[in-house]
């Protein structure tokens, strides 16, 4: 049972994002006990934020409850032996005895705002321990009392199936007070201490407590800390029967084996309640609950020395005054220890806003009688002022600890009220008009007072409010019952019945205001300016008929109020100019409007409204040549309050001439710098003035000839020049233009500021391709590249925006276009590519010139081919050789890339040895090879001009032959040497062996009695390396015992890079040799080499054996480890063959590389040499 519950060891987090919580109150600042759980009910609790002293959670389990996952809290039902539980890491270590309840929720964790509490609810169905119909409701609900709460904690377990069922319960709470996780755990009758305890412990006469706390020990800063508690056995609460605090997870490992507790200290400690299973018949419920909070400030506080404290909860008012003023705090003070003790008694004001202790208190004091026997109470009081009065409704806190030099008790903050409104007068605050300065200003000539008067408990009394209205030659208290002065819904009004007097500061004052309980406000007071008048105008400027030349001068007018200032935004000017001729507006208050009211260098005078044109970001930010109308059609003054005071002398308006400059020219079409597409364009150029211009006055400088034009008329006009088509100007030709003279009607000649010399240049030439990559014709060495196109325009330049760009009819979209160049990746390529481009030149007068060009390139992406001229292994038969590899690439090799090694010795194109026609690449020693000379050769290395290298490098390796070989053979298991035949009588049916001495084989033939001939190609004759073997059986001979017969072997050497030499082999076997045919078994064992030798895909495994028997046949690599078994087992005595394909016995292909095939039968083992090629 013990191992069912390690799981709450493991504290590990699984609520899901769903997660709610409650606090104690409605009010969450007042709050003292908050809970909150997930949607599977994993929970946790703490003391809710009490800003500003506590502005965060205080915890009292070991997650924040406002928390997404809050955790700390974890509940388990063990039913019949199984164990379902919140906690879903269980079940992956206990599948088989434990259930995760989040399978079975059927109601995620709800808050209930009616009952105030949060409800989980599970049904266990469809469970595989046969625990169905088992429904499980966890009810979380905080609770208030004496200003401090607690949580209770239910659970109700309902058996709705027909079987009887036993039902435990286990809680386990992982304590944290507030930042401490190492909370002392102390009950009635238990020495208080750190060590890990489990109760009831008979050996040390401990029972079950009635309540255990827990202490936020040591207590964080100069505070005095928290205490937690638990109730145990007051109802409603259900008694555990055993009960466990110590270390954090090992508490469980042990506490189902008393005996073996270990009572060590802890560092993080924990508690768990158990309530052991019981008999739950069918149709019927089981309840268990239990609390957790902070300890309960309405009764005693418990602990090693217990305290009660008696002080009033609620301060009262009465007449105006807070009762009492100063309080008396008493404290009961309780020894639980077993010794007398000299206790001491602290109170701790450091979380109180306005207490302090009353003259001639001190913090700490004795608790009286000092030397407090067991079980004894001692008393000790403090009377505690409060200051800082009047103060809005607050509630402050004290706590006490009771301490000797071993040992405290703390109790939690325990809160009163201070009921500050019932002894506060009104609140006053003015509405209008507000006290400005220097003083505001009303254009109303009943201009109305108007004052807030509020009182949140009592009510204003309006037969104690004292107004005054004060003149500057009288002052008059106005009664409420004075048709000028009401007060209605919180407001008093004054309103004056005369008409108020131009220029006169009025002031008011209200002296005091009383609610019904005799309690009176503070004194206010306002004054304000009766302006009843408008503004008046003055000087202007420029003067009315002048003639000036600054076209960004300032014009103004002085406008002056006696009693204010001028309204920015009430200011709108009418202003009628050569471009406007039907009048535009100018309005004040917008900054975008040139208008400000400001000191004037020309006046002088803080009412001046100016006009800057600079600042007409609305018109031309100048003003032009020619008539100006300034038309002042309105502006006001700006009071505080009422309506603004229009000026008496609007509208107004004046004129004058502007003649800042004389004609000016400018191009039109073309204009200057412009690129031209058709060399026979017309020219267009502009010439104004706002005085009008002197007939005949213009002269233009064109190409290099004086035009000379009538500009009478109108103030500005356009001038052509045309052009001639039989006289089109060629391509890049530039055109040059100048105005020469010019006046207007004043007699003022042409500006030379304005632009008189222009030019512009014919374009009828389209862009062009310069450059880039690849271009076309040439090859790319890969079918994904970069292509680069550098295009290029003579005149214009190029027009970016144009520009289409298709590879093989496909229209490119992700361009990159830097200046002239145009990049882009393509993939996918294939042999061939077709590019388009089509761009055009950046024209601005007549169409743009177009390219429209393609061009074709190629792709290729492989590396140079090579590969032996002929065998890369066996046998050179030349001193000389060469060595010959066939080199090419479609591209080209690169020489200097060729890199060879022969014999650890590197070679170049550059050394005699080696030579290079572009398709073979030979090597010739320096020195005649010997034979037996063993030779590797690498071509390492070889890259074509794209820079495709040698996929690998291509090597081999020979040994020299220069002999002529020697024989040796066999018929059945005689080994015969030429000229030295003997063996003995030989069957009709034989198997040839004959014994090539060193190289290897090309091609072979058999001839028989100089009439049969077999080659390879027949069945029956076969050869393999350096093994030659006819089988008469599968060629369809048998000897006749009458018949002498010649074997005649003709086969030819194999060499690597030349022809070898055919060689011939006789042997004679006569008839007195030969029995008849029978069949005769091996007379010993016998492995014959297997064929083909070397091998690639798979290789036949002759042998013999004499007699039935056990036989093992197996491949090993050179230092003996078994590749694989190739047959194992009984076999029959005879002549047998076994197939070998390379594998391994794991199935994998076995590399390349040298084996022994290895057999053993009875105390015999021979082994053959096999060789792999893959």
């Amino acid at each position: 049972m013990k191992n069912l519950v390690l799981f709450l060891s493991l504290i590990i987090l699984t609520g899901s994002c769903l997660a709610l919580y409650l606090d104690s109150h409605t009010d969450p600042d007042s709050a003292h006990i908050g809970v909150g759980a997930d949607a599977n009910g994993l929970f946790s609790i703490g003391v809710p934020p009490n800003p500003p002293a506590y502005p965060d959670v205080r915890e009292l389990l070991y997650s924040n409850y406002r928390d997404t996952s809050p955790g700390g809290a974890y509940i388990g039902f063990l039913i019949n032996g199984t164990l379902y539980t919140v906690n879903s890491m269980l079940p992956f270590i206990y599948p088989d005895s434990a259930v995760d309840l989040q399978y079975h929720r059927i109601a995620s964790t709800e808050q209930d705002i009616v009952n105030w509490w949060l409800k989980t609810e599970w049904l266990i169905d469809g469970d595989p321990h046969g625990n169905d119909d088992i429904r499980i409701t966890q009810i979380l609900q905080p609770q208030e009392s004496g200003g401090s709460g607690t949580v209770a904690m239910k659970w109700i377990v309902y058996n709705g199936s027909s079987e009887i069922k036993d039902v435990g319960v286990l809680l386990y709470l992982d304590t944290k007070i507030a930042s401490n996780d190492v909370p002392l755990i102390w009950g009635p009758g238990i020495p208080l201490s750190d060590t890990a305890r489990i109760l009831p412990d008979p050996g040390h006469g401990w029972d079950l407590p009635p309540f255990w706390v827990a202490y936020e020990y040591p207590p964080p800063d100069d505070t005095l800390g928290l205490v937690a508690k638990s109730v145990l056995s007051m109802p409603p609460n259900t008694e555990p029967d055993r009960i466990g605090f110590g270390q954090n997870g090992t508490i469980l490992e042990t506490f189902w084996e008393p005996t073996a507790w270990p009572a060590l200290p802890y560092t993080d400690s924990a508690v768990l309640m158990w309530w052991f299973p019981d008999t739950l018949m069918p149709d019927s419920t089981r309840i268990v609950q239990t609390s957790y909070g902070l300890s309960d400030s309405a009764a005693s506080i418990e602990g090693i020395y217990g305290m009660r404290l008696t002080f009033p909860r609620n301060l009262v008012v009465s007449n105006c005054n807070l009762l009492p003023n100063p309080f008396s705090l008493a404290v009961a003070v309780t020894n639980n220890d077993t010794a007398v003790n000299e206790i001491y008694a602290t109170l701790d004001l450091a979380y109180a806003s306005h207490c302090t202790l009353a003259a001639g208190e001190t913090e700490t004091k004795p608790v009286s009688p000092l030397n407090l026997s067991a079980s004894g109470t001692g008393f000790v009081s403090w009377n505690i002022f409060i200051n800082d009065l009047p103060v809005d409704d607050e509630s402050d806190s004290i706590q006490v600890m009771a301490w000797t030099t071993d040992s405290f008790t703390i109790t939690p903050l325990m809160p009163f009220t201070i009921e500050g409104s019932e002894y506060m007068g009104p609140d006053i605050e003015l509405i209008e008009p507000l006290w400005l300065s220097p003083t505001a200003i009303s254009s109303d000539t009943f201009q109305p007072i108007k004052i807030y008067l509020h009182d949140e408990d009592a009510g204003v009394d309006p037969e104690r409010i004292f107004f005054y209205f004060i003149r500057l030659t009288d002052t008059t208290r106005v009664h409420i019952d004075d048709p000028r002065l009401t007060f209605e819904n919180d407001t008093l009004i004054y309103t004056p019945m005369i008409p108020l007097e131009n220029g006169t500061i009025y002031r008011f004052l209200l002296a005091e205001a009383e609610d019904y309980d005799g309690c009176p406000s503070m004194p206010d007071s306002g004054r304000f300016l009766s302006d009843l008048t408008g503004p008046t105008l003055g000087d202007y400027y420029p003067p009315d008929s002048s003639i000036q030349t600054d076209s960004m001068l300032v014009n103004w007018i002085h406008c002056q109020d006696a009693l204010g200032s001028i309204r920015d935004s009430s200011i709108l000017f009418w202003l009628t100019i050569d471009t406007e001729p039907s009048g535009v507006g100018i309005h004040g208050g917008a900054p975008d409007e040139g208008i400000r009211v400001g000191i004037s260098s020309g006046v002088g005078n803080p009412d001046t409204i100016i006009w800057n044109p600079p600042d007409w970001t609305a018109g031309l930010s100048h003003i032009p040549d020619g008539y100006v109308t300034m038309d002042l059609r309105m502006v006001t003054d700006d009071p505080d309050y009422g309506i603004p005071n229009p000026s008496p002398d609007v509208p107004f308006s004046w004129w004058y001439i502007m003649n800042s400059h004389g004609p000016r020219a400018h191009p039109v079409l073309p204009d200057d710098g412009d690129y031209v597409s058709v060399g026979d364009t017309d020219i267009v150029f502009y010439l104004y003035d706002g005085n009008a211009m002197i007939p005949e006055s213009t002269r233009v400088m064109f190409d290099g000839l004086v035009v000379t034009f009538d500009t009478d008329g109108p103030r500005d006009s356009l001038h052509t020049i045309p052009i001639d088509p039989s006289a089109a100007f060629p391509d890049g030709y530039t055109v040059a233009l100048e105005v020469l003279n010019a006046y207007d009607s004043l007699l003022t000649p042409l500006d030379g500021t304005s632009h008189t010399e222009w030019s512009y240049t014919v374009d009828t030439s389209p862009p062009f391709i310069s450059g880039g990559w690849p271009q076309g014709g040439e090859t790319a060495g890969d079918d994904s590249i970069e292509i680069k196109i550098v295009i290029e325009d003579t005149y214009a330049g190029i027009d970016l925006d144009s520009i289409e760009v298709y590879v093989d009819g496909s229209l490119e979209t992700l361009l990159e276009v830097a200046g002239d160049t145009v990049k882009f990746w393509r993939g996918d390529l294939e042999d061939s590519a077709i590019v388009r481009v089509k761009i055009c030149d950046k024209i601005d007068v007549g169409p743009a010139n177009w390219l429209d060009t393609s061009f074709v390139f190629y792709v290729v992406m492989e590396g140079p081919y090579a590969a032996f001229d002929r065998l890369d292994h066996g046998f050179i038969c030349s001193a000389s050789g060469p060595i010959k590899w066939t080199l090419t690439d479609p591209d080209t090799v690169v020489d200097s890339s060729i890199f060879v090694t022969v014999n650890s010795t590197e070679y170049t194109l550059d050394d005699v040895e080696l030579e290079y026609d572009g398709t073979t690449l030979s090597f010739t020693p320096g020195s005649p090879w010997t034979d037996g000379f063993l030779i590797s050769a690498c071509l390492d290395s070889a890259v074509d001009i794209y820079g495709f290298a040698l996929a690998a490098p291509v090597c081999g390796s020979w040994e020299v032959d220069l002999d002529r070989p020697e024989w040796a053979y066999a018929v059945d298991e005689s080994i015969i040497v030429t000229g030295e035949a003997s063996f003995d009588i030989l069957d009709s049916l034989i198997h040839l062996y004959y014994y090539w001495g060193d190289g290897a084989m090309d091609s072979i033939s058999l001839i028989i009695n100089g009439a049969d001939t077999f080659t390879v190609a027949d069945i029956g004759l076969d050869y393999y390396d350096t093994l030659i073997y006819f089988d008469s059986y599968d060629a369809g001979v048998s000897l006749d015992s009458a018949v002498n017969y010649t074997f005649i072997l003709n086969a030819k050497e194999l060499c690597a890079f030349s022809d070898g030499e055919w060689t011939a082999c006789t042997l004679e076997i006569f008839s007195t040799d030969i029995e008849e045919t029978k069949i005769e078994l091996p007379r010993n064992v016998v492995l014959y080499p297997n064929r083909p030798n070397p091998f690639n895909a798979t290789t036949t495994i002759p042998f013999g054996v004499p007699a039935s028997g056990y036989l093992t046949l197996e491949i090993v690599d050179l230092l003996g480890r078994k590749v694989c078994t190739v047959y194992e087992g009984h076999i029959d005595a005879g002549y047998r063959e076994i197939i070998w394909d390379g594998f391994d016995d794991a199935g994998r292909e076995s590399p390349s590389g040298v084996y022994n095939c290895r057999l053993v039968f009875g105390d015999r083992e021979l082994t053959q040499r096999i060789t792999l090629i893959r």
